[in-house]
């Protein structure tokens, strides 16, 4: 089960790699370790409604990544009627 949940992690970030790469300049490399160490500890903040359903995430804009982050993510987070937005901590 350790191995399969290992794959899922590997799948999901290679995803999220290729997903986000389209968005950056053509300069920045992001292997994994990159990609889990400088993206994905981007701070934030989760926003939830009165019967604990998440509606609004929001990025914090100061991060060198958060603008391609919410260009990469927007279009799906709209289509499943959340919000994603930057915002300045």
């Amino acid at each position: 089960m350790l191995i399969l949940l290992d794959q899922l992690a590997h799948n999901l970030l290679i995803w999220f790699a290729r997903r986000l790469k389209r968005y950056l300049p053509p300069t920045v490399h992001l292997g994994l370790r990159r990609l889990v160490r400088d993206v994905l500890s981007i701070h934030g903040l989760l926003l939830f409604d009165h019967h604990a359903n998440l509606h609004t995430v929001l990025l914090d804009s100061a991060h060198p990544f958060a603008y391609a982050i919410f260009r990469a993510f927007r279009d799906e987070w709209f289509s499943a009627h959340l919000s994603l937005s930057l915002h300045k901590f």
